[in-house]
């Protein structure tokens, strides 16, 4: 269901109280009408033991010389702000605004980007081949745009002074209350403004065929579309120390408790249903403060790159020419995409035993699209060969798990739980009527075959195990031809 699509993209906030403090100058000049927020202290981050233990740091420098990312990874804090249509969950624009030591040369990052420079309104910016704008704020301030939207930055940019000259940020009153509660407590912070997103009969319609009511027939369903359709919005924050610790928040207009013995599941469920992953979240207990169901629990430290999936920006059209016109492939354009592409591909790795057969299916289709939007200009042929070839396995990959749950919505769709009372059958038993027409006066009985529906998606899931680690060892040993091979022509650096 398209309405809890991004709680499993969302990390948010434990509590609404202080004041911004080190995101206050960025949040300043974030345009009004953004309803995600994004942010990050990364400088406490990879300070962190987690951080120093996996070496987060250097990998992320490495990603971003690789070309996989575009933040820069001396970022002290990022804040990622964006419109996002709540409807298809398609981005209209986003920005990412990071504290720097120094900015870097619009010239540099034009090279860097294989792009162009242009002047805007009195300030440079450079134009990356994937529809990307990098500029700045101020010697100590960047800032991102996507898409390239020349006349949208310009138009930000005209009315940057004013912004930065403001007492306070401009947010909606949802992001503005996160915000305010972000301070230096969490590591990390994503938020998602869902006030007037969601109609009441969209939300009515996907209550009918949700799995969790299918044995909580007491549910006032009538009641709980409306409490759904009346989101406030989704909070998790993301505190990093030796470990990650988390706490989501599905804030509600009121008292969310009503529901509280199908609010967790249905969560859960509609993570399941888009594919959506956010670490162990079935064991993560649950409590109800006022107008809030809060949830908390750990995170895998794997898990920090993929939170922040869904707000990377693109790195290449897919589709693109390796080169231009005259252009010869390179050593090192050739080693810095590989060493992208190598990234993608260990990444998604960590994802591939996953249990969790719809969310694996999204991230193997998320890290195939990266792949193929990595710049590959004045790149090697045999390089761009291993990773589109990489990137169709990994889309096959995801075909083998979604061909899963064609299967498994069969076979939920014959799944029934029925609630007898009185003395075993009759009208009243086997229609479920209440206890005062099934009369009798025993305790009801619940007939259901939800226990032989969940043994038979269970072997739907493990028949196709196979296919899915022989195209594993596919990548693997064309991944080992590869690097051998580029290393010959090249004379090692792969």
């Amino acid at each position: 269901m398209r309405c809890w699509l991004v709680l499993a993209a969302i990390p948010l906030l434990a509590a609404y109280a202080a004041a911004a403090g080190p995101y206050d100058s960025l949040l300043k000049v974030v345009p009004p009408t953004a309803n995600t927020l994004v942010l990050i202290n990364s400088e406490a981050i990879f300070k962190s033991p987690a951080a120093q233990a996996l070496e987060w740091s250097k990998k992320f420098a490495e990603r971003f010389r690789a070309g996989a990312t575009s933040i820069p990874p001396d970022s002290k804090q990022i804040v990622i702000a964006g419109s996002t249509n709540t409807r298809s969950f398609t981005r209209d624009w986003q920005v990412a605004l990071a504290a720097v030591p120094q900015v870097p040369n619009p010239a540099a990052v034009a090279s860097r980007e294989g792009g162009t420079v242009d002047e805007i309104n009195g300030r440079f910016a450079a134009l990356s081949p994937h529809q990307v704008y990098f500029t700045t704020i101020s010697e100590k301030e960047t800032a991102t745009w996507y898409p390239a939207n020349r006349q949208l930055l310009a138009h930000w940019i005209r009315n940057l002074k004013a912004a930065r000259e403001r007492e306070t940020p401009v947010l909606s009153p949802y992001l503005q209350q996160v915000a305010n509660g972000a301070g230096n407590e969490a590591s990390m912070v994503i938020s998602l403004d869902l006030t007037d997103a969601f109609d009441y009969a969209g939300i009515r319609s996907w209550l009918e065929d949700s799995r969790t009511l299918v044995t909580n027939a007491g549910v006032n369903r009538d009641g709980l579309a409306k409490m759904i359709s009346q989101m406030r919005g989704i909070a998790l924050s993301v505190n990093v120390t030796d470990k990650l610790e988390g706490t989501l928040r599905a804030d509600f207009s009121v008292d969310a408790a009503i529901h509280k013995t199908v609010l967790k599941d249905l969560l859960l469920e509609a993570f399941e249903d888009e594919g959506m992953s956010l670490g162990d979240l079935g064991t993560w207990e649950a409590t109800f403060e006022g107008k809030s169901m809060v949830l908390k629990g750990s995170f895998d430290p794997t898990m920090m790159g993929r939170l922040l999936t869904p707000f990377e920006f693109p790195q290449e059209e897919e589709g693109s020419s390796a080169s231009k016109p005259g252009e010869k492939p390179s050593a090192e354009a050739t080693k810095k995409y590989f060493k992208a592409v190598l990234a993608c591909i260990e990444e998604v790795r960590a994802m591939k035993d996953k249990k969790d057969y719809v969310k694996t299916a999204t991230w193997h289709e998320n890290y195939a699209r990266k792949i193929n939007q990595i710049s590959v200009r004045n790149v090697d042929p045999e390089a761009v060969k291993f990773a589109n070839g990489t990137a169709a396995r990994l889309r096959a990959i995801a075909d083998s798990l979604k061909g899963v749950p064609v299967d498994v919505k069969a076979l939920q769709s014959g799944a029934y739980a029925i609630t007898s009372f009185g003395g075993g059958g009759g009208w009243g038993g086997r229609w479920g009527w209440r206890g005062r027409w099934g009369g009798g006066g025993f305790p009801p009985m619940l007939d259901t075959n939800v226990p032989q529906t969940n043994a038979a998606i269970s072997k739907v899931v493990a028949d196709s195990k196979k296919t899915r680690d022989d195209i594993w060892s596919q990548i693997e040993n064309t991944t080992v031809e590869t690097k051998q091979s580029l290393n010959l022509k090249y004379g090692g650096g792969f």
